[in-house]
C-alpha cells in the first residue's frame, strides 16, 4: 500500500453514489483541500477518506463494484487510516442489510442495517431533525457537541451493531439506534453533517483533525 503522502486533507470516494459535492463544499467552507476520487492510489495514500452515500445499500455496493472501487475501500479499511462514511457510507460498513432482500457489506462491524418496524405515530422514512444521545462523550467526532444536539436524518433503514461498545452516538424514533458508530479509525454517521449545519460543520472539522 502506499504510504499516506497525499497533499490532499482528504479524499472523497466517488462511486456516482453520494451527495459528493455538498461533502466537498462542507469541506472547503472549513478551509480543507479536499478531492472527489475515484483514483486507487490517491484514496489509499491520502490521510482522510470521507465515503458519502444515498440511495439503497445494494445499489452503493454495486456503484463502488462498478468504479473498481470495492477492493480500495476494503484495502482502505484494512489499514485502519480516518474514514468517515455517511449515511448509506456507514451502513455499509456494516455485514449485511435487509433492504430489498439480503446484501452482503464490508462487515467491518459486526451487525445488520434493518427497516424502521411499522409505528403509526411515525412517517418511514425518517427525514428532517431529531437529536443526538452521544454514547461516547470522549470520542474526537464530538468533541465540543452538547447531548441532545440536532442533526439531520433521511433513511428508512438503520443499523443495529451486534457490540455496544460500536455505538458512539444513539437517536429515538420508534426504536433507540445507532446514530454513529466507530470501529478504531474507522467511524460512521447515519446524519448529514453536510446538512446539519453548524453542528455538522463542526463534526466535519473534528474528523479532520484525525
Amino acid at each position: 500500500m502506499p504510504s499516506t503522502t497525499n497533499t490532499y486533507d482528504a479524499v472523497i470516494v466517488n462511486g456516482d453514489t453520494g451527495n459528493l459535492y455538498s461533502v466537498y463544499n462542507a469541506l472547503t467552507y472549513l478551509g480543507f483541500n479536499v478531492k472527489i476520487s475515484r483514483d486507487a492510489d490517491e484514496i489509499l495514500s491520502c490521510k482522510r477518506v470521507v465515503m458519502p452515500g444515498v440511495g439503497a445499500f445494494a445499489g452503493f455496493m454495486h456503484g463502488l463494484e462498478q468504479a473498481n472501487l470495492l477492493d480500495v475501500v476494503q484495502q482502505r479499511i484494512s489499514k485502519q487510516y480516518p474514514m468517515l462514511g455517511i449515511c448509506v457510507g456507514m451502513q455499509v460498513l456494516f455485514e449485511v442489510s435487509e433492504e430489498n432482500g439480503i446484501h452482503p457489506g464490508l462487515s467491518t462491524i459486526k451487525g445488520a442495517v434493518k427497516r424502521f418496524p411499522e409505528n403509526g405515530n411515525l412517517t418511514i422514512p425518517q427525514t428532517g431533525w431529531n437529536t443526538l444521545q452521544i454514547e461516547e462523550e470522549n470520542d474526537i467526532l464530538f468533541r465540543g457537541l452538547p447531548q441532545e444536539s440536532y442533526v439531520y436524518f433521511n433513511h428508512a433503514y438503520y443499523c443495529a451493531p451486534d457490540q455496544t461498545r460500536d455505538t458512539i452516538s444513539s437517536t429515538a424514533y420508534g426504536i433507540r439506534y445507532a446514530s454513529a458508530v466507530r470501529k478504531g479509525n474507522i467511524a460512521g454517521v447515519q446524519f448529514h453533517p453536510e446538512k446539519s449545519h453548524k453542528v455538522g460543520l463542526k463534526l466535519l472539522s473534528n474528523f479532520m483533525t484525525l
